[in-house]
C-alpha cells in the first residue's frame, strides 16, 4: 500500500491483505537519528537533487555527480555508510510517505 502512497489502517483489515496473509518476521530499530540526518541533508544540498543522490551523499560516495555539485564536503557525507543502501533507502522513503520530505 505504501508503494502506492496510501496508509495502512490494521483496524479496517479483515486478515486478507498481502500485509497480514505474509509471513515475515521483523526487527524493530530505532532509526530516528538517521532520519534526523537524511531530512538535515536535504536541506544542506538545496533541496534540488534526487532521492538516490541524497543516498549516494549519505552513504559517502565520491561519485562525479557527488563531486560535481561538492557534497563530498557537506557536513553529513557518509553519515549512513553504517547502513545499507536498502535500509537507507526505505528510511528515506518513509519520511517521504510520511510526508516529512516531499518529492517534486
Amino acid at each position: 500500500l505504501v508503494h502506492f502512497g496510501e496508509k495502512f489502517d490494521s483496524s479496517t483489515c479483515q486478515k486478507t491483505c498481502d500485509n497480514c496473509v505474509k509471513v515475515t518476521s521483523f526487527v524493530e530499530k530505532d532509526v530516528t537519528e538517521s532520519a534526523k540526518q537524511l531530512v538535515e541533508l536535504v536541506k544542506l544540498t538545496g533541496q534540488k537533487v534526487s532521492a538516490s543522490h541524497i543516498l549516494e551523499v549519505y552513504r559517502g560516495s565520491l561519485s562525479q555527480m557527488v563531486k560535481k555539485h561538492r557534497h563530498e564536503t557537506v557536513r553529513l557525507h557518509g553519515a549512513g555508510k553504517h547502513l545499507a543502501k536498502g535500509e537507507a533507502s526505505r528510511i528515506l522513503h518513509h519520511l517521504v510517505v510520511e510526508d516529512f520530505l516531499a518529492e517534486e
